[in-house]
């Protein structure tokens, strides 16, 4: 099948918009701040290999299908506050370079976070997960996921 791949050089804001199809952000990036708080994706999306320049805001947002941000690089901080993922997670290889807020996110399904790499705050304050939580090979400022919890305990 075909690829197609979008740059957004400017701002990016799809805040409040329904997605009703698949979302694919696949190979997109975007160069400037970009906003999808408020957003409701009915269908799978990716954003997977997505590259994020600037301030990113996923914050109440709800994903009622597998959403996929398999490799994806965030250089500034992001917010997933109070989202809900209704389906399974994958944040998978997944670099934020300057922190991430899970701060209140539902995860109704698995999440999976192998190979995930945060630098910077990593906000889990009343973050809920339903199932699993696959998180081998996961450093949290250089520590291990399970030691990253330990530790906050």
């Amino acid at each position: 099948g075909y690829t197609f791949t979008a740059s957004f050089e400017d701002e990016a804001i799809f805040k409040q918009c329904t997605f009703e199809g698949k979302a694919m952000f696949k190979y997109s990036r975007f160069e400037r701040n970009t906003d999808f708080s408020g957003t409701n994706f009915e269908d799978d999306s990716t954003f997977k290999y997505a590259k994020f320049d600037r301030d990113i805001n996923f914050s109440n947002t709800t994903f009622n299908e597998e959403a996929t941000f398999k490799y994806a690089k965030f250089k500034n901080n992001v917010s997933f506050e109070d989202a809900i993922f209704k389906d399974t997670a994958i944040f998978k290889y997944t670099n934020f370079n300057d922190g991430v807020s899970f701060r209140s996110t539902n995860f109704e399904e698995d999440l999976d976070i192998k190979y995930l790499k945060v630098s910077g705050d990593f906000d889990i304050t009343n973050m809920k997960v339903a199932y699993d939580i696959d998180s081998k090979y996961t450093q949290i400022n250089g520590k291990s996921f399970a030691k990253y919890l330990i530790q906050k305990n």
